[in-house]
């Protein structure tokens, strides 16, 4: 048996990639293996991407409607005790390129712990962690097989009290951070597919050893692509949102949720 998506009334959302020019193309949703846009307060969770990751567990995280860009959406806000638990599926790791994107507002930085943990999956040595460090700069982590890449940490610190678009890619080789549509800094890593483990994908903690890393900022929207965006494509992310590039700024949560995906299974021998 084979399993066969169609989606129902959507060519608009591919055409997005004309938009934004050839070097744009990747930014779809047949690459997009999460993206939760946290604007329907009766379902922030919810994944509009074709793999379906709604959240699992939302714990102690708080909904706040706004207006942003003429458009009524929503955030969450995360106080450094909650999380969202987006779980394990298979399409959310071991991938041999990725990027994690999201839209994220810090009031401050520091406290008990090294880090604010933007999203994470695995544990221990996890397969990538994207991180804020105490000084305000974006950090990742990397981990093959049982052997970690080391800490990549961005140059340029980030503004409180504002909203960032920030981005980690993995294109196989190198590892970049990007700031507001632009290249904060990258470096070059071992080559191959990022190890694979059982772990959730953790929006806002992350547990090492006996130590739990939380997130005290509020966020938009955040997304994990299967493929390493490139600079064109964060640019278009970070000057007009995610919710536009892929198309959905008509689109309602409900009828995402309703009607705009429609998996039909069908036998084929």
């Amino acid at each position: 048996m084979k399993i066969r998506w169609w989606f129902v009334g959507v060519i608009s959302l591919f055409s997005v990639t004309a938009c934004v020019g050839s070097s744009s193309a990747e930014i779809n949703l047949e690459t997009a293996v999460l993206v939760a846009l946290f604007d329907d307060q009766s379902n922030p969770g919810f994944d509009s991407s074709p793999a379906q990751n709604h959240a699992e567990e939302i714990k102690q995280v708080k909904w706040v409607g706004r207006r942003h860009r003429g458009v009524r959406t929503g955030f969450m806000i995360f106080d450094g005790a909650g999380y969202v638990d987006f779980g394990a599926d298979a399409s959310l790791g071991g991938l041999g390129n990725f990027t994690i994107t999201a839209l994220i507002k810090f009031d401050n930085f520091g406290g008990v712990e090294p880090f604010q943990v933007i999203a994470a999956k695995g544990r221990e040595n996890a397969e990538w962690q994207f991180l804020v460090s105490d000084a305000g700069k974006l950090a990742s982590n990397l981990g093959f097989r049982n052997i970690g890449q080391g800490r990549l940490e961005g140059k340029q610190k980030l503004d409180t009290g504002v909203w960032h678009h920030v981005a980690y890619t993995y294109d196989g080789e190198k590892r970049r951070l990007y700031l507001d549509g632009e290249i904060d800094t990258e470096g070059k890593t071992e080559k191959g597919r990022v190890r694979a483990d059982a772990d959730h994908v953790l929006v806002g903690s992350f547990v090492l050893w006996q130590l739990q890393w939380w997130l005290e900022a509020s966020l938009e929207e955040i997304a994990i692509f299967n493929v390493a965006l490139n600079a064109a494509d964060m640019k278009a992310i970070s000057e007009r949102g995610l919710a536009d590039v892929l198309g959905f700024l008509s689109v309602t949560p409900q009828d995402r949720l309703a009607s705009t995906w429609a998996k039909i299974k069908t036998d084929h021998r």
